[in-house]
């Protein structure tokens, strides 16, 4: 069931993602321009979120399985 939640989560952050740098464009390019920049503020922040997520689980990830593959190095 929680790996049924991640992945929805995932997939809602990654949609957001992709609508709100689409948005930001069509919105610049109808000379909404305050609009635009608030909704291209919204992307980098939601990219940065990502980004960071998703290299904290890459290290945890590395961290674990160097730590179970190599237990006796760290007595």
């Amino acid at each position: 069931m929680a790996e049924k939640v991640k992945r929805r989560v995932e997939l809602i952050l990654l949609v957001a993602l992709i609508l709100s740098l689409i948005s930001s464009f069509v919105l610049f390019f109808l000379q909404f321009y305050k609009v635009a920049l608030a909704l291209g503020a919204f992307f980098m922040l939601l990219a940065n979120f990502i980004g960071f997520w998703a290299y904290s689980k890459t290290t945890d990830y590395v961290h674990r399985t160097s730590y179970h593959t190599n237990k006796d190095r760290y007595k």
